[in-house]
């Protein structure tokens, strides 16, 4: 009997087709690598994936064995995850010999081993290094899959070992007729859809949590003002962002400043040329003409820009404040 599969995956159709046949005929490859930003859904379509490999109900994955039960809760005998330890940015080459011994031993269920890397990025170089014999020869019905945001960060001798598959935005419109279909009336679906900008998993946090969405409304708001404000004002805004002495939550509030500005001022830039149905923050076009009337088009593409730079000045540990400054006294 030909399984059906039960995938609710809000677009990717290809990838979702691709690796339901790979399962159905039975022609699972032995390592694949999943890439895009975050948000796009690429954990959850694993997930789905793995239980459909050891699921073997007729719709799969049905969520109710004994399989699908302990993917669920991370207990899975069979399934490997290399994640980083607490206290620790990367994934050691200690966790990666652990897991090479519990592949050689094979499986408890007479079934796949799967090495699930939720975060790739995160291997350190000898982790990586430490892959590559049970890459280049794998064991029976090992299977290896990688997600990672980037491919920047992944040693080129996995990546030519491993099935690249990448994840792009899903198209607003899909996403607004999901959400349409989940019950949200269609003001909702229309707004929720446009923050997400393609990326799911930016939003779904907010159904079901109309305080937590109100809040976040307010936040973008709040902050478009205070951009909008005298320098002083702005410079007070640098002063909370950087903090008194430089840390990791600094940086990261930093990036966070930075993402958000860019989306504002990108809206203002599609509001002031017309393209209405690009904006993000659907709920302020009122508030983004106005701030988008003080600017030139040109003037606030190089806005774009400098946040950009901006950006990468962080990651060269530029000092945060002044890096944060400068950019500030663009606006």
């Amino acid at each position: 009997m030909t399984t059906k599969f039960n995938w609710p995956i809000i677009g990717h159709k290809p990838i979702v087709n691709y690796l339901q046949a790979m399962i159905g005929n039975n022609t699972l490859g032995h390592a694949y690598l999943f890439y895009g930003p975050n948000g796009l859904g690429k954990n959850t379509l694993a997930q789905y994936f793995i239980k459909s490999i050891y699921c073997r109900s007729d719709n799969s994955p049905c969520d109710h064995c004994a399989h699908c039960r302990q993917i669920s809760k991370q207990i899975h005998p069979d399934i490997i995850y290399l994640d980083c330890q607490p206290g620790k940015k990367n994934v050691t080459i200690e966790q990666v010999r652990e897991a090479r011994a519990k592949i050689y031993r094979g499986t408890f269920l007479n079934s796949h081993k799967i090495i699930f890397i939720r975060d790739a990025q995160t291997l350190s170089l000898a982790a990586a290094n430490g892959l590559l014999k049970i890459l280049e020869e794998p064991t029976a019905k090992t299977i290896f899959i990688f997600l990672t945001p980037t491919l920047k960060s992944i040693p080129k001798t996995i990546l030519s070992r491993v099935q690249v598959i990448k994840f792009l935005p899903v198209a607003v419109k899909k996403f607004e007729s999901y959400l349409i279909k989940k019950g949200l009336d269609k003001n909702q679906a229309y707004e929720l859809a446009h923050l997400s900008q393609g990326y799911p998993g930016r939003v779904l946090p907010f159904l079901g949590h109309s305080k937590l969405l109100t809040e976040y409304k307010y936040s973008q708001q709040n902050l478009l003002s205070q951009m909008s404000a005298d320098l002083n004002s702005r410079f007070a805004l640098v002063e909370k962002l950087a903090g008194q002495v430089k840390s990791e939550q600094s940086q990261q509030n930093a990036y966070q400043f930075l993402a958000q500005i860019s989306s504002l001022v990108r809206d203002g830039l599609l509001i002031k040329n017309f393209c209405f149905d690009k904006v993000t923050h659907v709920n302020l076009k009122s508030e983004l003409a106005n701030f988008s009337s003080r600017y030139s088009s040109s003037h606030l593409a190089q806005l774009l820009n400098k946040i950009k730079i901006t950006g990468r000045y962080l990651e060269q540990n530029v000092n945060l404040r002044l890096a944060l400054e400068n950019l500030v006294l663009e606006f």
